[in-house]
């Protein structure tokens, strides 16, 4: 049988617990720690990003048929749809702001991120300043001709969710933080 015991206080005991919780909450100098766990947090990030899956779990939105089709002309075969390195997504697109109390973490990225994340609604690319929009052809024998339009409809991109972390990895990001508190709590325990 399990140990049972009760706990009974007056208002005076609730007031000096409320107090000793707040300095023990103040006392804590977590910015090490939450910058730690920010570092994580890109890791794990990265390696969803590598292994195709979005922040759910699930694999990323598979591209648009008509892009499908333009990627291997593009020099795109066979690449995945997000992947590391692709402008959007490296280490030096990041930025974690930490107190001792509080983290956050920012992309700073490009705004391609952004949209690759949230997804879009169907747009409109203007011609660029020489007058056309230029794309590289490199399949096929074909390297070095181009594509001109004076203006492409874009039909939209689907979000595919990147930025943020799994619910089976926010144990390893929490980690660093939650060990820090525990030791904390062990010495004020004592």
């Amino acid at each position: 049988m399990a140990d049972r015991f009760d706990i009974r206080l007056d208002e005076r005991d609730v007031g000096r617990l409320e107090r000793k919780l707040r300095d023990f909450a103040a006392a804590l100098k977590l910015r090490r720690e939450l910058q730690e766990a920010g570092g994580v947090a890109i890791e794990k990030m990265q390696a969803g990003i590598t292994a195709g899956v979005d922040t759910s779990g699930k694999p990323f939105a598979p591209l648009s048929p008509m892009y499908a089709a333009l990627k291997p002309l593009i020099g795109g075969a066979g690449k995945p749809v997000l992947r590391l390195g692709s402008g959007f997504v490296t280490g030096r697109n990041f930025r974690i702001a930490a107190t001792d109390q509080e983290a956050e973490l920012s992309y700073t990225g490009p705004a391609h991120g952004v949209y690759q994340h949230e997804g879009t609604q169907p747009y409109n690319i203007p011609k660029s300043g020489r007058g056309l929009l230029r794309i590289p052809v490199a399949a096929g024998g074909a390297a070095g001709f181009i594509f001109r339009f004076t203006q492409i409809h874009h039909p939209g991109l689907t979000a595919r969710p990147w930025f943020g972390v799994r619910a089976s990895d926010r144990k390893a990001v929490l980690a660093p933080v939650v060990d820090r508190i525990m030791e904390e709590v062990r010495k004020w325990r004592r």
